[in-house]
């Protein structure tokens, strides 16, 4: 062992130049993979965080006719193909003991235009019941402005602060 690094320290100070090239190389390549995967945990947490555990659950059905796989944003403005036979799906999952719970919802984008201006503004839109919701993601948002739904009432919008400020929606 004692050799080795005896060997070690001399070609290090003989190649001075090389060592400095090849330790930057090393130290960037380290450095690089560190930052890396801090950043792909940093997503993974994120996601389930904010789109898992509070409006998709781990998993989605769409229906066979779905041109993409790509439901949450799509910003072709096609719309999400709709599931007709729910009854047939909702049975099936009741029977499954792997499936605690489920929701069905729809989503879509919807504009929203001002009458004072000329830009209209675009938000995302997710239909659910919100007394099944609310068993789904508890916690997962709050009312800032309003009130919380009555059970059983059938409509109702909950809008995001960020939109609510940005477009302004009489309260």
């Amino acid at each position: 062992m004692k050799l080795m690094l005896k060997i070690a320290w001399r070609n290090i100070l003989r190649h001075k130049g090389k060592s400095l090239v090849i330790g930057v190389i090393l130290f960037v390549g380290a450095l690089l993979m560190t930052l890396g995967n801090g950043v792909i945990t940093g997503m993974d947490v994120g996601i389930k965080k904010n789109i898992v555990n509070s409006f998709m659950g781990d998993l989605v059905l769409i229906s066979d006719k779905q041109k993409s796989d790509n439901i949450l944003f799509n910003m072709m403005g096609t719309s999400v193909e709709p599931i007709n036979t729910y009854k047939q799906i909702k049975e099936v999952l009741e029977s499954q003991p792997y499936v605690e719970r489920f929701l069905p919802a729809g989503d879509n984008m919807a504009m929203i235009l001002k009458e004072d201006e000329n830009t209209p503004s675009m938000t995302y839109l997710m239909g659910v019941d919100f007394e099944q919701y609310k068993k789904m993601f508890p916690d997962s948002y709050k009312v800032i402005e309003g009130r919380q739904f009555s059970p059983g009432e059938k409509r109702g919008i909950l809008v995001p602060t960020h939109i609510r400020t940005n477009t302004f929606i009489p309260p």
